[in-house]
């Protein structure tokens, strides 16, 4: 008797989340239903420049060629902006169309509710199991990004109108569903209670840095870009994870140029070589400014190509062994740690946040900042089962 491949839907929205979500697919297969499966990976709502959304695609396609897929589908942000501006029960049929599957026995999802493909992909298919892999490599329960204050309105009224109105006209309300299963590499607990009666599975360290491993060997022309970046110095290099504080409306360009060159000028020596890794969806033009700021001080190498920018920072082995690494509001100081025993230098406090973030938004960023320092810390006697941080209750 022939026996029944499972069929599966991995839905992403970049590099580190298909990483997450392979890692999560993966262990589910050999782990729990031990069985062969057929595998429709979905790339979506990428949340990147429009400019850079082929070179994105064709990075993440790279890192994912590890592994054989029935089918890939690319759902661009044009294209899912046309979804979005149909009636609900419209846009669930044009994507099941895109997709052209009519069910899945398990589907692999980030909990991030910031788009609206990522609600709607699992009321396509509600008879899915629904696996949750988490934001990064494992952050769940983060609802506190999707908060609207009044301050929010009043910067952004434009676009909550268009919100507001697209509910009204298109029946777009969040339709909720209950996930059957977390399984999550490093688990990062936004909301108290968010597991509370829900099943947690957290795969073997050596099982995660295994496929680790797989996709690193995979990425053959890396290594000659990082002997580029680090050149013939002799120091130990200085490379700084910048983060998105100005698209992800944290701060304005200006503060996010300035906290940066602070955090530099107080961390490196005249001279110094210093490489600056962009965050996937961050602002170019905060590059280009900090660059022309800092190279008369620094030997500035600034990561320019799409192709290698979009590959995530635990790949880079080469430039990770000759640097001293500063994440700056980066939950890679967590995975570094974790899989490449890599210590990082954390600069980002609450004198800073305050200095630089804006009023209304501070408290998210403290939280963060917190849970990244607290998880590296974790590590050191993580028992590999439970949250490595778990947001504190009310009444804690």
């Amino acid at each position: 008797m022939i026996k029944t491949k499972t069929k599966c839907l991995i839905s992403v929205q970049g590099s580190i989340s298909f990483i997450a979500a392979y890692i999560a697919y993966r262990w589910c297969e050999e782990k729990i239903w031990c069985n062969n499966s057929d595998v429709t990976l979905l790339i979506y709502d990428t949340c990147v420049p429009e400019e850079n959304e082929i070179p994105f695609k064709n990075s993440l396609e790279e890192i994912a060629s590890i592994a054989v897929f029935h089918k890939i589908i690319y759902v661009s942000s044009s294209e899912s902006n046309m979804i979005s501006k149909r009636r609900y029960s419209e846009a669930k049929e044009k994507l099941r169309k895109i997709i052209g599957e009519e069910s899945f026995d398990y589907l692999f999802l980030c909990n991030n509710f910031v788009t609206f493909l990522t609600e709607l992909i699992p009321n396509v298919y509600p008879k899915s199991i629904k696996v949750e892999y988490g934001d990064f490599f494992g952050i769940v329960g983060n609802n506190s990004v999707l908060e609207i204050t009044y301050l929010d309105l009043l910067i952004h009224p434009i676009g909550f109108l268009k919100g507001y109105l697209k509910k009204q006209f298109y029946g777009h309300y969040h339709k909720s569903f209950p996930f059957d299963l977390a399984v999550l590499s490093m688990p990062l607990v936004g909301e108290a209670n968010y597991l509370y009666n829900k099943i947690l599975i957290v795969p073997d360290k050596l099982f995660v840095k295994d496929i680790f491993f797989k996709f690193s060997v995979k990425l053959y022309r890396l290594s000659n870009y990082c002997e580029s970046l680090l050149g013939n110095s002799e120091r130990e290099c200085k490379l700084y994870l910048l983060s998105n504080f100005f698209n992800s409306g944290l701060c304005t360009l200006e503060n996010e140029v300035n906290l940066y060159e602070e955090i530099i000028l107080q961390t490196a020596f005249p001279g110094d070589r210093i490489i600056l890794k962009n965050h996937p969806r961050g602002s170019n033009i905060v590059l280009i400014q900090l660059k022309l700021k800092l190279e008369v001080v620094f030997d500035v190498q600034i990561i320019t190509d799409n192709h290698f920018n979009f590959i995530p920072i635990e790949l880079w082995l080469d430039l990770l062994n000759r640097s001293q690494v500063f994440p700056i509001y980066s939950s890679s100081g967590i995975s570094l740690k974790y899989l490449c025993s890599k210590q990082v230098t954390l600069t980002l406090n609450c004198e800073r946040i305050n200095k630089y973030i804006f009023f209304h938004k501070r408290q998210i960023v403290l939280q963060g900042n917190e849970m990244i320092n607290v998880a590296i810390n974790t590590l050191e006697y993580w028992d590999g089962k439970t949250p490595l941080w778990t947001k504190k209750g009310k009444n804690s």
